[in-house]
This record gives structure tokens, sequence and C-alpha cells, in this order.
């Protein structure tokens, strides 16, 4: 997996569609075109034009990695990058990709742990870093889903409704508990939104189907 880091102070947990990560999901990671360092035994992975298209600094990776770092940022272990890139180094064997990401976010929680309790830190904003990682799943919708929906994806579309309901749809997350967030891709989300519309419409849910037509236009409007 890699850590993400978001200008919201939130750390994120992205898997890999298979073993390694694309290049496509690198860029899509952090909303633009990568530049990757190497630090350590990790790469580091952000947007040198996320700052020309208005991104925040991103406070907490800019804090632990020292140098100013705009929009969302990645670190990602050298295990799963790209296949093609084949930057694995004779050092890197000596880790599993796990133990990069668990070393990082304890390196992460104890730097910033630190930098409060001898006040290092004089903005004080990434003090609420939230450090518990949260895992992200990208749900990719079915093109042709089957004409009898399973029982687990019935309990999904209601369970993404509710959320959907109470949040809208922010940050393409269409379904969160606290540890787990399920997001849809921009690509994605129209044959999402539709399905879920057929699906009550199926069922007799018409009030439901018109609520996902409002906030999905107020999405795309937005």
């Amino acid at each position: 997996m890699a850590v993400k880091i978001g200008t919201d102070n939130i750390i994120r947990m992205i898997r890999p569609k298979s073993y390694k990560f694309t290049l496509d999901d690198l860029n899509e990671g952090v909303n633009g075109f990568i530049e990757p360092i190497k630090i350590g035994p990790l790469w580091v992975m952000y947007s040198e034009e996320a700052k020309l298209n208005g991104e925040p600094l991103n406070k907490v990776a800019s804090f632990f990695f020292d140098f100013a770092i705009y929009g969302s940022a990645l670190v990602v272990p050298p295990h799963q990058l790209p296949s093609e890139w084949d930057l694995m180094e004779p050092e890197d064997y000596r880790y599993t990709a796990d133990d990069i990401d668990s070393g990082f976010l304890s390196s992460l929680q104890q730097a910033l742990i630190y930098s409060r309790t001898f006040g290092l830190d004089s903005d004080k904003s990434i003090e609420g870093a939230f450090i518990n990682p949260v895992e992200e799943w990208r749900y990719k919708p079915n093109e042709k889903p089957n004409a009898e929906d399973p029982m687990d994806l019935i309990v999904f579309y209601n369970n993404t409704y509710e959320y959907i309901n109470k949040h809208s749809i922010k940050d393409n997350i269409v379904l969160a508990d606290g540890n787990v967030n399920v997001t849809v891709s921009n690509e994605d989300m129209d044959v999402f939104v539709n399905q879920l519309i057929e699906h009550f419409i199926s069922v007799e849910e018409y009030e439901k189907c018109a609520k996902l037509k409002k906030i999905y236009e107020e999405l795309t409007v937005n």
C-alpha cells in the first residue's frame, strides 16, 4: 500500500488495484503529474503543478520532509512502484513494503509528538493531524451489472445512499465508517450514480432516486 497525506491532515492508506501501482494510479493520487523523490527507503510523490493550481500547502508532509509540498502527497514503498520503472536497489530488499509503510507511519507519529511536546512547530494547525490511517478502497462499478444484484451489492447500495444523503459526495467518498473510505473515480462517478438510481427505481423507492439526482447535479455544477 501507499500512505496518502492529504491537505486535510488525514492520513489514508491507498491499496494498488493489483500488486503494484501504475503511473496513472500515482498521478490520480496527487491529482496531477507526479514529481517523485526518493528519501531513505521510500519514494515521495507530489505534484509540482499543485501550487499553480491553487491547492493549499500540505502542512504535515512539508513539516515531515522539510520542504514545501502543495496538494496531496503519496509515500510509496519501492516494491510497489510501476513495474516498468525498475528502481529497486539492493538495500530495498532488506524491508518489505509493509515494513516501510509501518516504519514511516511510526516515524511521522513520533515527529508530531516530539514537535508538540517541545513546541518546535510554530504552525499549530498540524497538531490536529489525524495519524490513525484511514484505508481508501476504490470501488469500480461494473458497466454491465447482472440482472439480479447480489445481496451484498444491495446492502452496499443502501449503505452508500444513507451516507451520501447525509454527507453528499466530497472528495469522491461515497461511503465511510471511520476506518475505511470507499471512493469512486471521477470517470466512474456517472456510471455509479446511475446504477444507484436504477437500483432504487427497480425497488420503487423513487424519493431516493430524486434525492440522488439532486445531489449529483449539485456535484457536477460545483
